[in-house]
């Protein structure tokens, strides 16, 4: 079965890259450009990996991705930011996440995470979450 990756950002064109890069890879991808569109998507079928954007507009992909994770604590996550002074990776790796990587994206390194996260990956979001579902639909 082909992995499933979300990616949530807020900049079409990075989603647009994003999708061109995985087709290429040969791996599927959900688009999110907001955080109630993740909350969909998490709900609706098994995501193997999750990659967020640090800022959102008048959103955190941190909050979302810890949500995420305390609701599916094997999800590997990968976080990218073109602010690479608003948040540490040893803070995020403290926070469960698998990598960090600064835009503008290097696509060896952005291929290498994925591959090392989709390569050592726990059963997929398939499995019940470890807390009840959301409270409100699109919310976390």
């Amino acid at each position: 079965m082909q992995a499933k990756i979300l990616v949530l950002d807020d900049d079409v064109n990075i989603l647009s890259a994003f999708e061109n890069f995985f087709r290429q890879e040969h791996l599927s991808m959900v688009a999110a450009t907001t955080t109630n569109d993740a909350v969909q998507a998490l709900q609706k079928q098994p995501i193997d990996l999750l990659i967020t954007d640090v800022r959102l507009n008048w959103q955190s992909g941190v909050t979302f991705f810890l949500k995420a994770k305390a609701m599916y604590p094997h999800l590997p996550v990968i976080v990218i930011t073109g602010y690479h002074e608003s948040i540490s990776e040893q803070e995020l790796r403290a926070m469960g996440v698998d990598h960090f990587l600064l835009k503008p994206l290097d696509l060896d390194k952005l291929r290498s995470a994925v591959h090392d996260c989709l390569g050592r990956r726990n059963p997929p979001t398939t499995t019940k979450p470890s807390q009840p579902r959301f409270h409100k639909e699109g919310e976390l």
